[in-house]
């Protein structure tokens, strides 16, 4: 069905608009055609994330302690939790998370890290980089962004979560 416009009229009062009654039809025939295509009763789904040095220097082993995502349209909403158990190794390129869907645009993401080797002076930033299916994550720290591959040690709790569109 297409919309069904409801017809105001030209000037207030001057009765050639649609009755109250029929303007209230009208809008309850959009909002049941509205309702009836989005997905609202979408629950979420687990996945696996990935958790790699992209230059393959550092390894993690890490527990996933929740993995969840929604995908309505082309919009994925994801929220990832992960405990690191052990890392091995030294870090030669950028900590990239698997994420459940492929990105299309860049986005910006929420991260949240506790136990890092520098924690008082780093702030953590996420991306969802646009054309994979990564998040780059990276500390931020006097003015330069590097790989937090580095930053990660044994219990150290990672939690990213965003929103991205997808294709």
């Amino acid at each position: 069905m297409s919309q069904q416009v409801i017809n105001v009229g030209s000037t207030a009062n001057d009765n050639n608009g649609d009755t109250l009654r029929g303007s209230w039809i009208k809008a309850n025939a959009n909002f049941t055609e509205l309702y009836g295509n989005l997905p609202i009763d979408t629950a979420p789904s687990t996945w696996v994330p990935t958790l790699v040095d992209s230059g393959g220097g550092r390894t993690f082993a890490f527990t996933v302690n929740t993995a969840r995502h929604t995908s309505i349209g082309f919009v994925s909403t994801f929220t990832v939790d992960l405990t690191i158990n052990s890392v091995s190794g030294s870090a030669t390129g950028n900590l990239r998370l698997g994420l459940p869907d492929a990105v299309s645009y860049n986005a910006a993401l929420s991260v949240w890290l506790d136990n890092a080797t520098n924690q008082a002076k780093t702030s953590v930033i996420g991306l969802a980089a646009g054309g994979t299916q990564y998040a780059e994550l990276s500390h931020y720290e006097n003015g330069d962004t590097s790989s937090m591959a580095s930053q990660l040690q044994a219990t150290s709790r990672l939690v990213v979560s965003g929103v991205y569109f997808t294709a």
